[in-house]
Formats: C-alpha cells, sequence, structure tokens
C-alpha cells in the first residue's frame, strides 16, 4: 500500500509539472467520456429502462391490423374490442382509451388539460388505483353516466392545491360538471405520449355505444394486460381466431381486419431502437479516437522521460515497477478525465432533452442514474487501459546501452515509439472511416425511414 501511495504522489507531481500535456489529455478524454455517458444514459432511459407502470412486461397494445393497406398499427373499434375482451382467456383485461384535451374551470384558473378518455378496467391493466376515491364503474361508460373524472397527482396538486376532500366536489370540463371520483398516486405515470400526444392530468369514461352499427367507428386504442405465463405469441394466436370469426359474422365491416399485439415498451421505442444504438456506437468511436490521441501525446512524453526510465532502471527499478508508475499516471489522468467528462455528460444531457424532447417525449425522463454512472466507471478503467497500456509498456522497457549512447544515430526504443505512434496515427484515422460510415449509414436509414 506504501508503494502504492508513492506511485500516485509521484504521478501527482509529475501531472503537475506538465500543465499543458495534463489540461489538453483530460479534455481530450472529458470529451469522449462524457459523451459516452450522456448518450449511454438516453439509451438506457429509453430503450433499457422498463416503463414505470407495474409488471409492465405483461402490458401489451392492441393495435388494428388494416391487411387491405398494409397498415398493422391502425385504431380498433369499441365495439371489436368488447368481443375480444369476452371471447379471449388469456388476458387479465382489456380496455380502450384515447386522448381528451378539454378545458377545465370551476376551481382554479380555467385551462386547457390533457387528458385521456378510458374504458372502465384501465386503471386495473396499468397496475394501479385512486389512492383517493374509486376508479370507474362499468355503467359510468354510458351516456349519461360519464359525468365522472379521476385527476391525477400532479393536477390535484395544482388546481385543487391538494384538497384531501376533493372527491365528491364538481369541476367543469367543457362547461359541463364533473364529480370528482378518485386521485391516481403521486407515482403514476400517464401512457408515453407516443400513444397520447402529451401526458394526460385526468381520466374520463369513453363513452361508446356496443352495436354492429359502430363497428366500423375506429377511432379507439386498446390496451391489455396478459396473465402470468401467457406470451405475446399465444395472445396473439388466439386474437386471430376471434378476428377471423369476426371477419366471418361482419363481412361488411371486418373483411381484412385483425389484430396486431405488440408489448407497450416495444411499441413505444420502436422508432428509436436503431437511431440510438448506431449513436452509441459512434460514439464510442469517438472515445476510441480519444484514447488514441492521449496514446500518441504519452508516447511522446515518454520520448523525452527515456533518460529518467533508463536511470531508473540502472538503479534497479525492476520493469513491473516502472510500468505501474506509468500505468498509475494513465490511471490518475482517467480519473481526471473522468470527472470532467460527468460534468460535461450532465451538461449534454441537458441540452439533448432541452432540444430533442419536443419530437421525441421518451427523452424527458432521460437522467444520469446509477447504472450509467456504473457504466462510466467502467469506462474510465477501460480507457485508462486502452490509452496507457501501449505506452506504459515501451517506457518500461529502456535501452541501456543505446540510451547511454551519445553519438546522435537514434536508439531502437525510439524507432519502436515512432512505430507505434504510427499505428496509433492509423488507428484513429480508420476509426475516423468508421465513424463517418456510420453517420452516412444513419442518415440514409433514417431518409429511407422519412
Amino acid at each position: 500500500m506504501e508503494s502504492i501511495i508513492k506511485d500516485i504522489r509521484f504521478a501527482v507531481r509529475s501531472l503537475i509539472k506538465r500543465p499543458s500535456f495534463t489540461v489538453v489529455a483530460v479534455l481530450t478524454l472529458a470529451l469522449g467520456i462524457g459523451a459516452n455517458t450522456a448518450i449511454f444514459s438516453v439509451v438506457y432511459s429509453v430503450l433499457l429502462k422498463s416503463p414505470p407502470f407495474y409488471r409492465a412486461d405483461r402490458i401489451v397494445l392492441l393495435w388494428g391490423d388494416d391487411r387491405a393497406e398494409g397498415d398493422a398499427r391502425s385504431q380498433v373499434s369499441h365495439t371489436d374490442v368488447v368481443d375480444f375482451r369476452a371471447q379471449q382467456t388469456l388476458f387479465e383485461s382489456i380496455t380502450t382509451f384515447n386522448s381528451y384535451t378539454p378545458l377545465i374551470s370551476g376551481s382554479g384558473e380555467p385551462a386547457r388539460v390533457n387528458g385521456a378518455l378510458v374504458g372502465d378496467d384501465f386503471f386495473n391493466v396499468m397496475g394501479t388505483q385512486p389512492f383517493l376515491g374509486r376508479a370507474f364503474l362499468p355503467e359510468e361508460q354510458n351516456e349519461g353516466k360519464d359525468q365522472v373524472v379521476v385527476l391525477s397527482y400532479e393536477l390535484w396538486q395544482r388546481q385543487l392545491n391538494g384538497d384531501p376532500e376533493a372527491v365528491g366536489k364538481t369541476i367543469l370540463l367543457n362547461l359541463r360538471p364533473h364529480t370528482i371520483v378518485g386521485v391516481l398516486p403521486e407515482n403514476f405515470h400517464s401512457l408515453p405520449a407516443t400513444l397520447l400526444g402529451k401526458p394526460a392530468l385526468l381520466y374520463r369514461p369513453a363513452v361508446e355505444e356496443t352495436s354492429d352499427a359502430n363497428r366500423s367507428a375506429r377511432h379507439m386504442r386498446s390496451i391489455g394486460r396478459l396473465k402470468d405465463g401467457v406470451t405475446i405469441e399465444q395472445a396473439q394466436s388466439e386474437l386471430n381466431v376471434i378476428a377471423q370469426r369476426l371477419e366471418a359474422q361482419h363481412p361488411d365491416t371486418n373483411t381484412n381486419w385483425g389484430v396486431h399485439l405488440v408489448g407497450l415498451h416495444e411499441d413505444t421505442v420502436r422508432d428509436l431502437k436503431k437511431t440510438l444504438w448506431v449513436l452509441l456506437g459512434a460514439v464510442a468511436f469517438v472515445l476510441l479516437i480519444a484514447c488514441a490521441n492521449v496514446a500518441n501525446l504519452l508516447l511522446a512524453r515518454s520520448t523525452q522521460r527515456a533518460t529518467e526510465m533508463t536511470i531508473r532502471t540502472a538503479l534497479g527499478a525492476s520493469r513491473w515497477r516502472l510500468l505501474r508508475q506509468v500505468l498509475t499516471e494513465s490511471g490518475l489522468l482517467a480519473l481526471l478525465g473522468t470527472g470532467a467528462g460527468l460534468l460535461l455528460a450532465v451538461w449534454g444531457i441537458e441540452v439533448i432533452k432541452a432540444l430533442g424532447s419536443k419530437t421525441i417525449p421518451q427523452l424527458q425522463n432521460v437522467e444520469l442514474s446509477l447504472p450509467a454512472l456504473s457504466f462510466t466507471f467502467g469506462l474510465s478503467l477501460l480507457t485508462a487501459l486502452l490509452f496507457g497500456l501501449g505506452p506504459a509498456w515501451q517506457s518500461s522497457r529502456p535501452d541501456l546501452t543505446e540510451a547511454l549512447k551519445a553519438d546522435g544515430r537514434g536508439s531502437s526504443s525510439g524507432t519502436r515509439r515512432t512505430r507505434l505512434r504510427s499505428v496509433l496515427v492509423v488507428s484513429e484515422i480508420a476509426f475516423a472511416l468508421v465513424l463517418m460510415a456510420l453517420g452516412i449509414v444513419l442518415l440514409r436509414w433514417d431518409a429511407r425511414r422519412g
């Protein structure tokens, strides 16, 4: 331990003596680590992190499959969903929803709010219940009995100042009185903005007529919760059978119409998956270029330190001792670069959210989480090895005979360093070309998608 502390002290003094080298190396690493941490935070929050719902892997969307138009993400009719709900055996429940933006008044300042029209079993599907009051009753899905509303925690605080007696009170929605029957818990999240346009702050019953005449009115969306142990493939097969039965019974409205199941999380990230993975790969190459640059700086510096290493070897320092010293300096640089990179990552995440959350709503929830910090820590260890191992290996192999010659002809160790630096330069160029190719692929894919 004492030897390690001495190495760290020596590394600190060595880096302080060369501030220009230290600043350039740290900033170079900070850019690479910061970019990778910011993009990984986006990838984790959007692609890898499960949606904030109870057992979200059980929640699926039921999209209309318009085979005539080749559209497997169409809307559905209320009447069809009623039939699916009555005849299925693999779902805990199926319900409908749609966006709704009423003018709210009667308590606080009048304001246009984002909401949702939902079926009576919606909150069971989402795995939550109001912490004040109750959810909707089946009979409240009928005209004349639907003048009830469930508020989100945010709207309850904003519009009613968190009134604990809010249940039973009346507010106006589009100038019509509605009774508050429930308030949702603070930790309940709205469906993604990709499904509702904007997060819902209140919920009202979706009133739809259940009749064959209404079967072609496909303007609703449907969501369900699978039973434990049931796969999407099994549920899809069952709904296909029901859809074929409905097609035979109602050829005028259901010919070429089926249903397509997709997991909630998969549906939310469907347009972002390839883009974000390519972007993460691109910034990984940026980090590799940064490591190659710092390795070049360390190699150039090792040339200046050749005499020092030769003298230390002559005084009895082992090769491992020299290798450990140089790697300690590399590790210290990586640590400093990581600290600066985290600051850049925090700033970068805010910039990404500010610039992209309007077009990609999922970015609103991106944050520097524990997995992102763990990723950064692992990344710092990797970068220390990537840019430090080659220069450390060269510095730990001083040629005493060549180093003590002063005939001006150069040395084999200098030749080795030159070759290694040439390899690093070629690597940087290769990384840059691959990065450019990735960018072109991404642009072409986005153009085709658009």
